[in-house]
């Protein structure tokens, strides 16, 4: 045991004595760090040298992303018509993170994607650039003035056609230095002979709020320290506000209110600023109380701060099925192969001796705001080749028919959490 200490202390110690220096997040308004990046102009011909220097005069948007950041690759279409609709006043540059450990083999990853997509963006793949200017997370969209100052520095909630046009002309709505000032719902607090409760700003250290009520319950008190309203209502609802493709929820509940209301501005958010999350605890009064108890006090603590109705309806939501193209693509799927093999990206798939539900996971993981369900009765081991971006769901779907598959829209009844107006 003490070897195996030891050995770990070295590690750890060697680990902090390699490590480079990270930039905290630079302030908005100061001046750019200067960069060297080896630029494929529009994905193309010989890398060129750019550096701060060379964008003077001209706005730059710079992309941070990762082999695995599945928002980053299905963002690029967008970033394309960004530059399509703003070439004249702005640069636009993708850098793909390169390091051998986590990123191996990112740059034919992206050339693959790019002749899938037709993308003609610049790219350059870099990892000193991530350390500059302080990126520890993607996606991450940094925005420099042509004075070389440092504008927007975020998970790229900004880049909207609006948005960037109202930053490039002078003509952006600027906000409260406080997003949440002007919150009504900030404060409001509840009381009563079963519990009390209170609503109040997010926790700046809270990365993600509570997913399920069980996992934080503990002798009557319940807390959340990052939610949106729309998360709150599924908790004090279902009694989740997240749940996977292996849940039992799946399908059957539909993973986001319906909101019927003449102003839904309640509901909107913004992660970066924090406008829209709310930190809230909840005391029963009786410790020994169960978690429908809760939920029941969360649901008189809404309707008194918003005035807003809510109720559960069995309505035909939209669902998409995987199904066979024919008879034949059940033989033709059917596995040859002596041992298990499963190899992805995001632009193929390679399986042998495999599961459909290999095959359902790549669906849910790259289009999880659909409701996706197998269809295809093959319950056997099967071989299979995809080769598509899978972040696209045209190309997904066009691989798929390629071996004898197709999603077919359709409904299904599901529990479904309606707001509306008094």
């Amino acid at each position: 045991m003490k070897k195996l200490m030891y050995s770990l202390l070295a590690i750890l110690f060697a680990i902090q004595a390699n490590a480079q220096p990270i930039q905290s997040k630079l302030p908005l308004g100061s001046p750019s760090p200067d960069f060297e990046l080896q630029v494929r102009l529009a994905g193309q011909g010989s890398p060129q040298q750019r550096n701060l220097a060379s964008y003077h005069g001209r706005w730059l948007v710079l992309d941070f992303w990762t082999k695995y950041c599945i928002s980053c690759i299905k963002g690029f279409p967008k970033l394309q018509m960004l530059k399509d609709s703003l070439s004249k006043e702005m640069d636009f540059t993708l850098i793909g993170r390169n390091d051998q450990k986590y990123n191996s083999g990112i740059e034919a990853l992206y050339q693959r994607i790019a002749s899938e997509e037709k993308l003609r963006l610049d790219i350059a793949f870099d990892t000193l650039s991530f350390q500059a200017f302080g990126v520890t997370a993607t996606p991450h969209v940094v925005i420099i003035s042509p004075e070389g100052k440092i504008v927007r520095s975020g998970g790229g909630d900004e880049l909207s056609l609006a948005k960037l046009r109202e930053l490039i002309h002078g003509t952006e709505r600027t906000s409260s230095a406080n997003p949440m000032a002007k919150d009504p719902l900030i404060g409001r607090s509840f009381q009563n002979s079963n519990h009390q409760s209170e609503l109040g700003a997010y926790s700046h250290k809270a990365q993600g709020g509570a997913e399920h009520i069980a996992q934080q319950y503990r002798k009557g008190k319940f807390t959340t320290f990052r939610s949106n309203l729309a998360n709150l209502y599924l908790l004090a609802y279902f009694g989740r506000s997240h749940w996977s493709s292996r849940d039992s929820l799946y399908g059957k509940y539909w993973p986001q209110p319906v909101l019927e209301l003449r102003d839904s501005s309640s509901f909107a958010n913004h992660f970066d600023s924090g406008k829209g999350f709310y930190s809230y605890r909840v005391q029963l009064l009786d410790s020994t109380a169960g978690i429908d108890r809760v939920m029941n006090a969360m649901q008189t603590d809404f309707q008194a701060w918003t005035g807003q109705n809510a109720r559960i309806e069995t309505r035909n939501m939209p669902a998409w099925e995987l199904r066979t193209i024919s008879k034949a693509t059940a033989r033709k799927l059917k596995s040859r192969s002596d041992t298990a093999y499963f190899q992805t990206d995001h632009s193929s798939l390679s399986l042998k001796k495999g599961k459909m539900q290999q095959v359902m996971n790549i669906l849910r993981r790259y289009h999880p705001a659909m409701i996706t369900l197998d269809a295809t009765g093959i319950t056997g081991d099967i071989d299979l080749e995809l080769q598509a971006s899978f972040a696209s769901l045209p190309s997904l779907e066009r691989a798929l028919q390629a071996i004898g598959l197709r999603l077919v829209p359709n409904t299904r009844p599901m529990q479904v959490l309606v707001i509306s107006d008094p």
